[in-house]
């Protein structure tokens, strides 16, 4: 479990890629669970009930390749097949997971391997800050 002081800085990367990408639904609960975390309202490994948790951000932080879990998925290029042994006897496709402006997150339903699928090949959303 991450400490107070580390969800929340996960906490505020991940709002900034919210914002970034437009994806404001997303950045408004992320905010509540901001307040809720801040302010010791959790229980557990940080839930809240307000449909978000520590997990929940993590996941949003690997899915958008942003650090420290930047490299958790790797980025496979559109319409990849899983190459594992069962996927090549499966009659059923990768399943999208979820869709985000920029891409795909995808699992394999036979080994239930995670890939991302990118529009286009990108940096780490992180090194668009980095000055030159």
């Amino acid at each position: 479990m991450l400490s107070r002081p580390e969800l929340l800085k996960c906490v505020v990367a991940l709002g900034r890629e919210f914002r970034r990408r437009q994806m404001t639904e997303h950045a408004r609960k992320l905010r509540l669970y901001y307040l809720a975390v801040q302010s010791g309202l959790t229980v557990g490994p940080h839930e809240a009930d307000l449909h978000w948790s520590e997990a929940f951000t993590v996941e949003w932080m690997k899915t958008l390749r942003l650090p420290p879990y930047e490299n958790e998925y790797p980025v496979r290029p559109m319409g990849w097949n899983c190459k594992c042994p069962a996927a090549a006897s499966a009659t059923a496709p990768a399943t999208v997971e979820l869709t985000f402006p920029g891409g795909a997150r995808k699992r394999c339903p036979a080994c239930r391997a995670v890939w991302l699928e990118l529009d286009e090949p990108q940096r780490p959303p992180w090194m668009h800050r980095l000055r030159r």
